[in-house]
C-alpha cells in the first residue's frame, strides 16, 4: 500500500512534468559520474607524498656547540707514528705539534713529515665554554621525563674532557633498541663500546671485551670493540649509555626522537626543552613538519568530493521544494484524510530515496562501464582507486546526505496547517 503510494505519486508526477523529472535525474547522475570522476582524477594525477624523512629530521636537536661558527684557529690534532702506531701528541697547540713531529725526525734520523699519520677536527667556535654533563644533568632528566612513554631513543654528543681527544655518544632508548642496534649496552649499566683505528695505538688500544676501563672518574665494561680502517672517519670513540655518563664530559648537543608522539606530546617536549636549556643555548631545533600522508591524502579526495555532493544536492533540494509547493493539493488532501505528519513525511523521503538510488546505480553504470576505461587511457592508475568500499562510500554518503538535505526542506511544507497550505 505505502510502495504502491509512493510510486503512484512518482508516476503521476512524470505525467505531468516529464522535463522537471528528467532534470532532476540527469542532474543527479551528473553528480554521482563528477564525484567518482574528480576523486578519481585527483588520486590518480597526484602523487601520494610518502614519509621520506630522516631520523635527524624527525628529532629534537639542543645544540650547546656553536657548529655554525668554527674557530679557524683552534684544531684538536691527533699524531701517530706511522712505524710503531704509537700516538705522539694530541692536542690543539701547533707549536708543540711541530714539536712531536720533529722530534720523531731525530728519532729515525730523516725527515718525520711522511712518518707521522695525523687526525685533524676543527673544534666549535665556543669549545673553551662547552657544557659539562654536571650542568645539564638535570635539565636533561626533566625533558626525558615529558617524553616518557614516547621516547624512541635520546643521544648526547660531545667529547670526554676538554683536551678534545676522544669523542662519545650517549644513549637512553626504547627497548627495541636496546635489544637491537644497542644490544651491546643492554647487560649492564656502565657497558662501553669501544671504536678505534686499525694500526693506531690510542687509549685503550688493546682492550678486549670484558676489560674495565677508566675514563676520567667512571669506571665502564667494554662490551664490544670496533676497528676500523685508517681511511675510515668516526667521531665517536665510545659510546655508553646516557645514565653512565661522567660528570666530566663536555656536551656538543642532544638528540631526541619521539617517533610516535603525538602533536600535543611533541608541543609538551619541546616546551619542557625550551623552558630547561634556553638559559645554555637559543640554537633549539623542533622536527621537521609531517608529511602528508596516504590517510590524510585520502581524506582530502573524500572532502572534496563531499562538497561536490553538497552542492549539487542543495540545488536539487531548491528545485524539489519548488516541485512540493506544486503538489499543496494533494498535501491537504492527505491531511484532510487523516495522514498525520509523521505518514506524510515517510511519503515524500521515500520518493526523494527512490530518485536518489535510481540516480546512483544509473550514474555507476555510465562511469563504471563508459567512462572509466577511456580516462585510464590517460591515468592507467585511475580504475585502481575504485574499490567495492569506495563505491559503497560514496554512494552511502550521497544517499545520506541527499535525504539530509532533502528533510530539511520537506518539514517546513508539512509542518503548515491545511488553512495556511490554502492561502498559499
Amino acid at each position: 500500500m505505502w510502495f504502491a503510494l509512493v510510486f503512484k505519486n512518482l508516476k503521476k508526477f512524470i505525467a505531468n512534468r516529464p522535463v522537471l523529472f528528467c532534470f532532476i535525474i540527469i542532474s543527479q547522475i551528473a553528480c554521482i559520474v563528477t564525484v567518482l570522476t574528480v576523486s578519481g582524477m585527483i588520486d590518480a594525477a597526484t602523487p601520494v607524498p610518502t614519509e621520506d624523512r630522516s631520523e635527524y629530521d624527525k628529532s629534537f636537536h639542543i645544540y650547546t656547540a656553536d657548529y655554525d661558527n668554527y674557530d679557524d684557529e683552534m684544531m684538536c690534532t691527533k699524531l701517530y707514528d706511522i712505524k710503531t702506531g704509537e700516538l705522539i701528541y694530541s692536542g690543539t697547540d701547533e707549536s708543540e705539534a711541530d714539536k712531536a713531529i720533529e722530534k720523531l725526525g731525530k728519532k729515525y734520523n730523516t725527515s718525520a713529515e711522511s712518518l707521522v699519520y695525523s687526525l685533524q677536527e676543527e673544534l666549535p667556535g665556543n669549545y673553551k665554554e662547552l657544557p659539562k654533563y654536571r650542568d645539564i644533568k638535570d635539565k636533561l632528566k626533566n625533558v626525558l621525563n615529558s617524553a616518557n612513554g614516547v621516547l624512541t631513543y635520546a643521544v648526547v654528543s660531545g667529547y670526554t674532557d676538554d683536551t678534545f681527544r676522544y669523542g662519545f655518544s650517549a644513549y637512553r632508548a626504547n627497548d627495541d633498541m636496546m635489544q637491537g642496534t644497542l644490544s651491546y649496552l643492554r647487560d649492564n649499566e656502565n657497558n662501553i663500546k669501544i671504536t678505534k683505528y686499525e694500526g693506531l695505538k690510542d687509549a685503550f688500544w688493546d682492550c678486549s671485551e670484558g676489560d674495565k676501563v677508566k675514563i676520567n672518574n667512571t669506571e665502564y665494561i667494554v662490551s664490544s670493540v670496533e676497528t676500523v680502517s685508517q681511511d675510515e672517519s668516526t667521531d665517536t670513540a665510545y659510546k655508553m649509555r646516557i645514565s653512565a655518563m661522567d660528570d666530566d664530559f663536555m656536551v656538543c648537543s642532544v638528540s631526541i626522537l619521539a617517533d610516535n608522539a603525538s602533536s600535543k606530546q611533541k608541543k609538551q617536549i619541546y616546551e619542557t626543552i625550551q623552558k630547561e636549556f634556553s638559559d645554555l643555548t637559543n640554537d633549539i631545533e623542533e622536527p621537521e613538519p609531517e608529511p602528508l600522508l596516504e590517510k590524510q591524502f585520502n581524506n582530502m579526495i573524500y572532502v572534496v568530493s563531499f562538497i561536490i555532493m553538497a552542492v549539487v544536492l542543495l540545488n536539487i533540494s531548491r528545485l524539489y521544494t519548488y516541485i512540493l509547493s506544486k503538489r499543496k493539493n494533494i498535501l491537504m488532501i492527505s491531511s484532510l484524510c487523516g495522514g498525520n505528519r509523521i505518514q506524510i513525511f515517510v511519503m515524500y523521503i521515500s520518493e526523494v530515496f527512490v530518485t536518489l538510488a535510481v540516480s546512483c546505480v544509473i550514474g555507476f553504470i555510465i562511469f563504471k562501464y563508459l567512462l572509466s576505461g577511456l580516462i585510464a587511457v590517460l591515468y592507467p592508475s585511475f580504475e585502481s582507486f575504485f574499490t567495492a568500499d569506495i563505491y559503497l562510500l560514496v554512494f552511502g554518503v550521497y544517499i545520506v546526505l541527499g535525504l539530509l538535505i532533502m528533510t530539511f526542506n520537506i518539514i517546513p511544507m508539512i509542518r503548515k496547517s491545511v488553512m495556511d497550505l490554502k492561502r498559499s
